[in-house]
């Protein structure tokens, strides 16, 4: 992400690739969800409910512009296979030497293909957690 004049982040430079397709050219959003999951832990003697925290879950989802078959669409089609699993490595600001660098094992939850006249083809996709820690925490790895 590129910074403005006042230090603020903007999505311009944002990286993303899946399977070693790389998505970044042909994104228009994307959305990372991290949710805590936890348990009820009331007791008798509790006059409030108590919450006990459990597991952690990440889903991403992200909207990019279709590509005919002979620019990238045959390589983006194979990537956005429902079901499919593979990294998704991400950088909120980039993939350079030493900046964050996101990423864990993501299976394909859902794939939309949407088709507008007078706009842009895009696919909607959404990603689900298929391995059980990340890959990359972008709070504490980062691209070298």
């Amino acid at each position: 992400m590129s910074a403005t004049t006042d230090g603020r982040l903007s999505g311009d430079d944002f990286y993303i690739e899946f399977d070693g397709v790389v998505l970044r050219s042909s994104g228009k959003s994307v959305d990372i969800d991290h949710q805590g999951k936890s348990s009820d832990g009331t007791t008798f003697g509790d006059s409030y409910e108590t919450t006990i925290p459990t597991k952690k879950s990440l889903k991403v989802s992200g909207e990019f512009v279709v590509f005919t078959k002979v620019t990238n669409g045959a390589q983006q089609r194979n990537a956005f296979t429902i079901h499919k699993e593979a990294n998704l490595l991400w950088g909120p600001e980039g993939k350079a030497t030493g900046k964050p660098k996101g990423g864990a094992v993501m299976r394909i939850a859902k794939a939309t293909e949407k088709y507008k006249a007078g706009d842009a083809a895009v696919w909607s996709v959404e990603w689900e957690m298929a391995g059980g820690a990340l890959l990359f925490d972008p709070k504490l790895d980062t691209w070298a």
